[in-house]
């Protein structure tokens, strides 16, 4: 690779741009869009910034473009709309005089990219190589005219042959050559015949008129420049903050993992506590201008490429801006619809595997969005090499495409070709950078709809399950069950069986309520099983979502899997001593007993009940009475009593289940794991290591270290241009106070 700041004297400029352009595109001179970037100082020499594109061309030679013709027109034509969009560009074409200018492909695109010719120059070459200055003068009128060029952007030049190159001839002569041929071309261009018309003539009227537009068009663009580099650097500055920093040494380390558990486990016990956290602030609005990009990393993209082809087999990556949610779906293995269609339609087999991308932008709640126009473009990236550009300009999102989250197609991204010359030769990932620059937006906000699960605190959550579990208790027996002529003869059964046993005459046997108490709870584990098993569920969910927002998987992917597997495993250990405690608290409902009033009060208040009018009666005894009872014989009277027992005993045995598998539910997996074993448990797990497993606990994410040096780098190089407009502003308010 090129060496970053390498000296190199004039003289091997040629020698070592072959040689950098060799390591980057192979020796097949291959294209790439790799840019090789050169700063040559020079006494006497014109400050220009020059991006050299390379000719274009539709036949690949071997080693280009994998030799396919198409692939390198698109890579060549991409480069051209890359490099030459940009409104502060000057578009220098460079023809040769032999040919006929106005076909020039470069020219052509030069006028899509600028219709008015206002950035568009011409500069002809090899006028020493045409036979006469007389035809050669008509002939750039004319295309001056046919293109709509002005004079003043169009210049004849004569550069050294390579024969030159080769035997040495210094600059200093190829000029005084250059003069020369150039003075018959000056006396066509001033004569008569198209009088008016006067183009540039030389290399140094061409360089001294480029550096006047240079300057011109800087001054134009500058504001936008300048908002742009601002605009683009808190981006960049944005980005690198949630990107974080480099771990640095162990103490800092140690900071960094405390400074997050406290955070999480604050979080949470505020959820528990039922003090809702602050709402955090939207910083980043959609609206007109704003840009932002979105990578997406594919680590197995050979894999992929091997796989059998889905329709809807795709990788995706999302970004949240101002209540919209903006999707980068890329689709490695990618058959065109309609030729798969015609491919059904005449039994054909042979269909492309494409790389597709495309991306979707979905309103969220609150968001009532019109219309959003954007221009959108999708890079590749292989080997750390520019695989793939595509571009689609002033593309409108309707209303029906923003609400149901559509894709608006980027479509083809790499033919079947290039993706397979990617699989053979790139051993590693490849990723693709969407950017979206939003041109126009229109949006009518609406308040958030109530009820927002993600709102929802943790302790409100516990509530809901807590009345569930109740009313899963309540439902399992009702009261009318109680007193039903079923529940009335499965008593008489047990009863007439047990008849003449231990007990005096007529009296029932005391086990009978007590093995129809015992038949009842045995519905009693699985609801609680239920509802702790729901608890646990809610808890860490909080749990896993506090840890993702504090511990960032992509950035700190060891710590981030320290903490999960170690909260995880601390709520299976806590859930294991619950079910351990509900156990026991079951097996005490065995010993029917209690020194409480409550069974006894419900006792009294049935059987004063059975007085009252049947209107006054509670409904689940519209059958029993005083008068009914009395109707009875002694056996039954005496089971009118045990069902009146059996009900009142078991209210209050549910009344006390439900307290006591709720607290210990809640004391238990919610407020001791979260209230004082969570925190310890983290900070042993991860505190208590040494110095070098601790600087290991925190390294980054690969992949996140590649692209945080990439946003350095960017951010490095626009604050340097921040500083020299700053300087440059500097400079002219002193010069006016002067």
């Amino acid at each position: 690779a090129a060496k970053k700041g390498e000296r190199i004297s004039l003289e091997d400029i040629a020698d070592k741009v072959r040689e950098y352009t060799n390591l980057a595109a192979g020796d097949g001179k291959d294209i790439k869009d790799d840019p090789i970037e050169l700063k040559v100082f020079r006494n006497n020499q014109d400050d220009l910034t020059l991006t050299d594109l390379p000719g274009i061309t539709r036949v690949a030679l071997e080693g280009q473009a994998g030799g396919s013709d198409k692939e390198l027109e698109r890579i060549i034509m991409a480069m051209y709309r890359k490099y030459l969009k940009p409104e502060e560009t000057i578009i220098l074409n460079v023809a040769s005089a032999q040919t006929d200018i106005c076909t020039s492909q470069s020219v052509q695109i030069s006028r899509e990219l600028d219709k008015q010719g206002e950035r568009t120059m011409l500069c002809i070459t090899k006028v020493d190589e045409h036979a006469n200055a007389s035809r050669l003068n008509k002939a750039i009128k004319g295309d001056i005219v046919k293109m709509g060029l002005h004079p003043a952007n169009v210049f004849a030049v004569r550069n050294r042959s390579q024969d030159e190159n080769d035997e040495g001839v210094s600059l200093c002569e190829v000029r005084k050559m250059e003069r020369q041929h150039l003075q018959m071309l000056a006396q066509e261009r001033d004569g008569g015949g198209g009088v008016g018309i006067g183009y540039g003539l030389g290399i140094d009227a061409l360089s001294k008129h480029l550096v006047t537009i240079q300057q011109a068009q800087i001054l134009r663009t500058l504001p936008g420049v300048r908002k742009a580099i601002d605009e683009k650097i808190n981006e960049l500055q944005s980005k690198l903050d949630k990107l974080g920093k480099p771990a640095g040494d162990a103490t800092a380390c140690r900071a960094k993992v405390l400074h997050c558990i406290e955070a999480s486990v604050g979080e949470l016990q505020n959820e528990v506590h039922g003090r809702a956290p602050q709402p955090i602030a939207n910083e980043e609005e959609l609206k007109a201008g704003t840009m932002f990009e979105i990578p997406l990393t594919i680590e197995d993209f050979d894999e992929r490429r091997d796989q059998e082809w889905e329709e809807n087999k795709k990788i995706c990556e999302k970004k949240f801006i101002g209540g919209f949610e903006f999707q980068l779906s890329i689709y490695p293995l990618y058959k065109d619809p309609n030729e798969v269609k015609a491919s059904n339609e005449e039994g054909k087999s042979d269909i492309s595997n494409n790389v597709a991308g495309f991306i979707s932008v979905k309103a969220l709640g609150g968001v009532n969005a019109k219309s959003i126009v954007a221009t959108l473009s999708i890079t590749g990236t292989a080997g750390n090499k520019s695989c793939a550009y595509y571009e689609r300009r002033s593309k409108e999102y309707t209303a029906k495409h923003i609400q149901k989250g559509k894709g608006m197609g980027i479509g083809l991204l790499l033919d079947e070709e290039a993706a397979e010359e990617i699989v053979k030769y790139v051993d590693g990932p490849v990723t693709f950078v969407a950017s979206i620059f939003i041109e126009r937006v229109e949006i009518e906000r609406s308040p958030a709809p109530l009820g927002n699960e993600n709102q929802v605190l943790l302790c409100a959550t516990l509530n809901d399950l807590q009345e569930d579990f109740v009313a899963s208790i309540d439902s399992l027996y009702s009261n009318h069950y109680f007193f039903s002529s079923a529940f009335r003869m499965k008593l008489a059964h047990e009863v007439a069986g047990c008849r003449g046993g231990i007990g005096l005459p007529g009296t029932i046997a005391p086990h009978v309520p007590v093995n129809i108490l015992k038949h009842l709870r045995q519905k009693l584990p699985e609801v609680i099983e239920s509802y702790r098993d729901l608890v646990e569920v809610a808890c860490v969910q909080k749990m896993e979502a506090s840890i993702n927002a504090h511990f960032d998987e992509k950035i700190y992917p060891n710590l981030h899997k320290l903490v999960l597997d170690t909260s995880t495993e601390l709520f299976h250990k806590v859930t294991t001593s619950l079910v351990a405690q509900h156990t026991l608290i079951l097996g005490w409902e065995e010993s029917v007993c209690s020194s409480n009033h409550y069974f006894m009060d419900t006792v009294q208040s049935i059987r004063s009940s059975l007085s009252d009018d049947e209107s006054d009666r509670p409904a689940y005894l519209e059958h029993l009475s005083d008068e009914s009872v009395k109707k009875m014989s002694n056996e039954d009277q005496r089971i009118v009593d045990m069902q009146i027992e059996i009900f009142a005993y078991w209210k209050l045995m549910k009344k006390r289940l439900v307290d006591y598998v709720v607290m210990s539910t809640q004391t238990e997996l919610v407020r001791k794991s979260f209230g004082t074993m969570l925190k310890p448990t983290l900070l042993e797990a991860t505190m208590a290591r040494g110095d070098d497993e601790m600087i290991k606990l925190m390294d980054s994410n690969p992949q996140i270290v590649i692209e945080r040096k990439s946003v350095m780098d960017r951010l490095e190089v626009l604050q340097e241009a921040q500083a020299e407009l700053e300087e440059h502003d500097h400079k002219t308010s002193l010069s006016w106070c002067g």
